[in-house]
């Protein structure tokens, strides 16, 4: 372990790191092709999907949601609904891949 230095702070030093470390393009990329794939989803739908197809090591939702928000943020997907999530038993959010972006490959 590594001790906290003073005037540090490990959490946002160790979300950079994460950070920088993803390559945004290929996540956008197989985002949108699992949109193309299954048309509605929800984060953790995206992520399971994901790792059904060997894009990601496990479900979790940090492997998409990030890269989803950045998504909808630039126009490539949009908010269509909200449904309960089978896990949590919470309402969460349905995206959908915009209809320009469904044509582009």
């Amino acid at each position: 372990m590594e001790k906290r230095l003073n005037g540090t702070v490990p959490s946002i030093e160790c979300r950079r790191d994460g950070h920088d470390t993803v390559d945004k393009q290929e996540r956008y990329s197989q985002i949108i092709q699992c949109f193309k794939e299954v048309p509605e989803m929800t984060a953790r739908e995206v992520a399971s999907y994901m790792c059904l197809k060997g894009m990601t090591p496990n479900t979790e939702r940090t492997w998409s949601q990030p890269r989803i928000t950045e998504l909808c943020m630039r126009g490539v997907l949009e908010q269509v609904g909200k449904k309960t999530c089978k896990v949590t038993g919470k309402k969460v959010t349905v995206y959908a891949l915009k209809e320009w972006a469904k044509d582009e490959s």
